[in-house]
């Protein structure tokens, strides 16, 4: 048993590298995976418990049951389910893969590792090197409760958000599946993963038939239609009517669809640049190209948060209009003008120039080809739109309130390096990290793709600096 599932895993890696039929696979297919991966009826392998025989295998330590016959809830193979998902998706390995995005070794290396847009639940664990008592850790990420990992109610410190802000989801409820549906139930029928139209669920829509056209051969994530079937949604996100069977009836079920999105096969590389021209290749940056709902998914959760001009909060809506890029900024110059000239403090000069690490909704997507560049940079113009993620990362960051960036202080940079607290020409008001950790939170960017004296990247937009 123990080596059928090590052949498993070895399997989906080279899936989700090289893809089958010029369609780009994972584990999960966009779909329900191998069942006895996450469960396992009875906790027996051989003549030990599942977990015992795991970490033979990996050389981890896990704390779910190792005992055979002595399970855990929901028959999951980890403690809980967030455990459970981080058997596979937290790895201590430098990038260069896929699916990682949880660096178990954070702690003891002072910086997390995992470059994936969603960022690295590690942060969670850092601590930076000048923190002071108050400094509070879990203010930087999705606080999931991962008990086998150190994360959510196991942390070592105290979680000063019980509930989702803006909503009444529960931070004791909380885990990988409040967001993600493990069982891919939900797809687009069609079998094009950019459209909005189609989302439906095997299990939680009304009069869904399923049926062999609706059955799911793919997964939506990485942008190829399949034509005759069904794929999945963008990274198994779910949609209406779900509700974790964990919450037990503890928050509302979701009001919003699943997300529109397209990400490149491989998401987990060092950065090496700030602005990329429009369409060029995008192998130095990972590039995911948002179409649109992000913000009105996030808002299953975290609802007012989400308002528009009127409510006198920052816009992020790709529904209402209030968050568009024409929205006129500095001047004359529209948020969209600004975006594509801004090149680093003080220079306006660029064109067509989009960064990951402000990235905006687009707008319509088109399905991508198995010979597609699915990690190019999309065109932004004023119809395209703010949205939660160009500022926030879903998982987790190095800096407070899961920002992309260093949002509390004015600069980036200082004479060319980091604004760490051992940067040779002093640091900046509040600085926690040092320079090497600072980089590592910049997903490996060097200092020198930045200004000399780089302000905070609000200004790709406001271009106030």
């Amino acid at each position: 048993m123990k080596r059928s599932k090590v052949l498993l895993l070895t399997i989906a890696a080279a899936m989700v590298t090289l893809g089958l039929s010029g369609i780009s696979y994972a584990f999960h297919d966009g779909g329900v995976a191998s069942c006895d991966s996450c469960h396992t009826m009875h906790n027996a392998s051989g003549t030990t418990g599942v977990m015992a025989g795991r970490a033979a295998q990996t050389g981890y330590t896990y704390k779910g049951s190792a005992a055979q016959f002595q399970g855990n809830a929901f028959l999951l193979q980890g403690t809980d389910q967030s455990s459970t998902c981080l058997n596979c998706h937290a790895v201590a390995e430098n990038p260069g893969g896929s699916y990682h995005i949880m660096s178990p070794d954070a702690a003891a290396n002072g910086y997390a590792t995992h470059f994936t847009p969603g960022g690295d639940f590690g942060w969670l664990l850092v601590t930076p090197v000048s923190a002071t008592a108050s400094y509070d850790k879990s203010r930087r990420g999705h606080n999931i409760n991962a008990a086998d990992w150190g994360l959510g109610s196991a942390a070592p410190y105290p979680i000063t958000l019980q509930t989702a802000p803006g909503g009444t989801y529960p931070q004791a409820n909380l885990h990988c599946s409040s967001c993600h549906d493990p069982h891919g139930t939900f797809r687009h029928t069609s079998g094009d993963p950019t459209n909005t139209t189609d989302i439906a669920s095997s299990v939680f829509t009304s009069g869904f038939t399923g049926g062999a056209t609706s059955s799911t051969a793919a997964s939506g994530s990485y942008g190829v239609k399949v034509s005759g079937s069904a794929v999945g949604v963008y990274r198994l996100l779910a949609g209406v009517g779900y509700q974790p069977l964990s919450l037990n009836g503890a928050a509302p079920s979701f009001s919003h669809n699943s997300p529109i999105a397209i990400a490149p096969s491989t998401y987990d590389i060092v950065a090496s640049t700030f602005g990329i021209a429009s369409n060029a290749s995008a192998t130095s940056e990972v590039v995911v190209q948002y179409g649109s709902g992000m913000s009105e998914w996030c808002a299953n959760c975290h609802g007012p948060i989400n308002g528009g001009m009127t409510t006198l909060i920052h816009p992020a809506s790709s529904t209402d209009g209030s968050a568009k890029l024409s929205n006129v900024t500095t001047g004359s110059n529209s948020i969209a003008t600004n975006y594509n000239a801004y090149v680093y403090s003080g220079n306006l000069t660029g064109t067509n120039l989009y960064t990951p690490l402000v990235p905006v909704e687009i707008g319509a997507l088109t399905a991508l080809t198995a010979s597609s560049k699915n990690g190019t940079a999309p065109v932004v113009s004023g119809s395209s739109n703010v949205q939660c993620l160009s500022c926030h990362r879903a998982h987790a960051s190095a800096w407070q309130n899961m920002t992309k960036f260093d949002a509390a202080d004015e600069l980036t940079t200082i004479s060319s390096n980091y604004a760490g607290v051992d940067n040779p020409t002093g640091p900046p008001r509040g600085a926690v990290y040092n320079m090497s950790q600072y980089k590592y939170a910049m997903e490996g960017r060097p200092a020198s793709v930045f200004a000399v004296n780089q302000r905070i990247l609000c200004n790709k937009c406001h271009a106030k600096d």
